[in-house]
């Protein structure tokens, strides 16, 4: 499974990396718990779904035709869904290696007690 998958997501990502990251962002902001902090409203969101949607269509119909059937003949419709969990985590992973969303993540080191942990935990340095 993993050398299909991975080759469907080298494909992807060559095609466009950004509108996962787009799509899984605007979608998220659906959940009760971040949905006032965000700006995306239904149609943006209904035009993310739509490019999203034609991309996944197109890679597994068009682009990875040959892969997608042998995976599923072989490894099951699991596959597919295992792919796009791939997919998804690289998205996420994108999302926080932006230079911005990192430099916005090392802000937290200031109310992080980085050394406290350790103790507690009992981890040496």
């Amino acid at each position: 499974m993993l050398q299909r998958s991975t080759l469907a997501l080298f494909v992807f990502l060559a095609d466009d990396k950004t509108a996962l990251v787009q799509w899984m962002f605007a979608t998220s902001t659906l959940h009760p718990a971040v949905k006032a902090m965000s700006t995306v409203n239904d149609s943006q969101r209904q035009v993310l779904n739509k490019r999203f949607a034609d991309i996944a269509q197109t890679l597994l119909t068009k682009t990875c035709l040959t892969q997608s059937r042998d995976a599923i003949r072989y490894e099951g419709l699991g596959t597919i869904e295992a792919s796009f969990t791939i997919l998804g985590q690289v998205a996420g992973r994108a999302l926080f290696a932006d230079p911005a969303v990192a430099a916005g993540m090392k802000d937290l080191e200031k109310y992080f007690d980085a050394k406290r942990v350790q103790e507690v935990l009992g981890v040496k340095q």
